[in-house]
């Protein structure tokens, strides 16, 4: 169907002999298009603003964060500090105890959830800079409803006609980069809050939220950044399906 069709219209639009710049845009516009209105049954999306102008004044401050070392370095802090995060015995005891603590508990779940929000429009933003650094050009950003829950999402896929792999793999993996670098910011800022104070215990929600999007942008097995990522490392489109396989040969 549809991702056939995308597969090979993707395919062709890579090699330039069969295809000009003009022809790939408009059949990559029409495919979204055309995808777009096949999927509202599933979800909703509500385009807001045109990140491209964003994009170009961020991209000269941010590139290094895209190069393989700046992308290593984020991936390396993500890595560390998350899963120091979630698996440290005192996470869950912290979070109970703020929770449980009157007003300081409200403050913390509402920073919680206002924190992750904004930094998922921040996430969003990074794919942009990203999409816009190696030549593409960013669409759109908007409101995505999927079962009735809300989140951010950039449209990114001029990526998909951009030439070389490494490239094209940069831009899913902006937003686990990002997720790396902020989890280790919130780690240290936590770490240098006078402890049981309220800025501690703020620092300690947004450095949770920070942990737990990065290790949910890393798993392969959630068609998100990280699958996108190793599927253009690869040159392999259904890495999901292949898993499946993989998994049920093993058992």
């Amino acid at each position: 169907g549809n991702l056939s069709s995308a597969a090979r219209m993707l395919e062709e639009c890579r090699d330039p002999h069969r295809a000009t710049a003009k022809t790939i845009q408009e059949r990559l516009e029409g495919f979204v298009a055309r995808s777009s209105v096949e999927l509202d049954v599933l979800y909703m999306r509500v385009p807001l603003f045109n990140p491209t102008p964003i994009a170009a004044a961020l991209t000269p401050w941010l590139r290094f964060f895209n190069t393989p070392l700046g992308a290593s370095i984020g991936m390396i802090l993500g890595t560390i500090s998350g899963i120091g995060v979630i698996f440290d015995g005192h996470t869950f005891e912290n979070a109970a105890r703020i929770v449980t603590s009157g007003a300081t508990g409200l403050y913390a779940v509402a920073f919680f959830f206002v924190f992750g929000n904004v930094s998922s429009l921040l996430h969003e933003l990074w794919h942009a800079v990203a999409c816009y650094a190696v030549g593409g050009r960013p669409r759109e950003v908007g409101l995505l409803f999927m079962g009735g829950m809300p989140g951010w999402y950039c449209e990114i896929s001029s990526t998909y006609v951009v030439s070389g792999r490494w490239r094209r793999a940069s831009v899913p993996l902006a937003g686990p980069v990002f997720e790396g670098y902020g989890c280790a910011a919130m780690v240290w800022l936590h770490g240098v809050m006078p402890a049981g104070s309220l800025a501690a215990d703020l620092a300690f929600a947004g450095m949770l939220a920070k942990a737990v999007g990065f290790l949910m942008s890393m798993l392969p097995s959630l068609k998100d950044d990280f699958y996108f990522f190793w599927s253009e490392v690869f040159s392999r489109r259904n890495l999901m399906d292949e898993a499946y396989v993989s998994t049920r040969d093993l058992v």
